[in-house]
């Protein structure tokens, strides 16, 4: 599982037999959430999570989900051998304008911790049936969010929120809350158990995500900014002087050095210029989709490498000067991988 599968050469004409898969048995993990005094925690989400690249970095993201039942229990399988880490959470968070719950079950991971980095990993075998795994999960005072969404120009913006667990928590690609903005641009957002969240805001413009942290308790006053984001100026050329391959083979991104929303790719003129729209956030620029034969060679900002520093872009900001070098002349690398013990 979750290896690379064996090449099979076949000649002109021939037959090959006995080429079986043998599918091994999953794994599952199973045991019983209870609260402070021992009791039972009904319709818990139990999640668990491992370790896997996304949005450039790694992290830890679900793979699996249940609920617990009337007498706390759950159970998961269907797990391909590995290391992961289990986590509960309150099925309904009620993070919105109107939460009326002044307690709440913090997220908490095995063994009974409240942060992603002190989480023990349980380390399945393949077909291997871990049970009686319960932990005790704590209630805890909630916390309040409140401040204002603006516009890059400072008017009051009325529209939504979405509250989307933050990284202290695994990645479920859900957003667990909200709530509204009123017309003189004001919100309050109620219902928050301890943790590190992200609040996403849209305007006229890309998404904004802004990180909350309310371990410490209330948060006022926090202000958030919307709008276009920054325009970028370029021209895609190659190191050489040689012509540019196909216009549209080319894709210039700007990947998130970060949580950065994503801002999708620029639009290239025959000439080889680019106008590039709403980018917002630290980021990098990319040439990605290139034809066969040609790479990225640098990215230069009024003739200063930038490939690998990150760009912090804002709103209403104009960045004129980029240039994203490309190159038909591959270079080599060469070398050798070994484990700890020298292998």
């Amino acid at each position: 599982p979750g290896e690379p599968g064996r090449l099979i050469d076949l000649q002109a004409g021939q037959r090959l037999g006995g080429v079986d898969i043998l599918l091994p048995p999953a794994a599952s993990i199973s045991g019983v959430i209870v609260d402070e005094l021992g009791e039972p925690v009904y319709q818990m989400w139990v999640a668990v999570g491992r370790r896997t690249f996304q949005n450039g970095k790694r992290e830890y993201v679900a793979v699996r989900r249940t609920v617990t039942n009337d007498a706390g229990q759950f159970r998961l399988s269907g797990l391909p051998p590995g290391d992961y880490v289990l986590l509960a959470t309150q099925r309904d968070a009620r993070i919105h304008n109107a939460a009326d719950e002044p307690i709440a079950f913090a997220p908490t991971f095995y063994p009974g911790v409240t942060s992603i980095s002190m989480a023990q990993p349980i380390r399945l075998a393949v077909g291997e049936q871990v049970t009686q795994l319960g932990f005790q999960i704590m209630a805890v005072p909630t916390a309040t969010v409140s401040g204002r969404v603006v516009t890059h120009d400072g008017q009051p913006f009325s529209g939504r929120i979405s509250v989307i667990d933050g990284a202290d928590v695994m990645n479920t690609n859900g957003i667990i809350g909200g709530g509204t903005v009123t017309s003189t641009g004001e919100f309050r957002i109620t219902g928050f158990p301890p943790g590190i969240y992200t609040l996403t805001a849209r305007g006229n413009g890309p998404t904004v995500e802004t990180p909350v942290d309310v371990r410490g308790g209330n948060v006022s006053g926090l202000v958030i900014t919307v709008g276009p984001g920054a325009t970028v100026n370029g021209r895609v050329v190659t190191e050489s002087g040689a012509p540019l391959p196909p216009i549209s083979a080319i894709q210039i991104q700007a990947p998130s050095f970060g949580d950065s929303p994503g801002v999708g790719n620029a639009n290239i003129a025959a000439d080889g210029t680019f106008r590039w729209s709403s980018v917002i956030g630290r980021r990098v620029v990319r040439a990605a989709s290139l034809p066969a034969g040609w790479w990225l060679r640098s990215v230069l900002l009024n003739d200063q490498e930038i490939t690998d520093t990150p760009l912090e872009f804002t709103h209403g900001q104009v960045v004129d000067g980029l240039r994203v070098v490309l190159d038909n002349r591959s270079s080599q690398l060469s070398g050798s991988v070994r484990n700890t013990d020298g292998t």
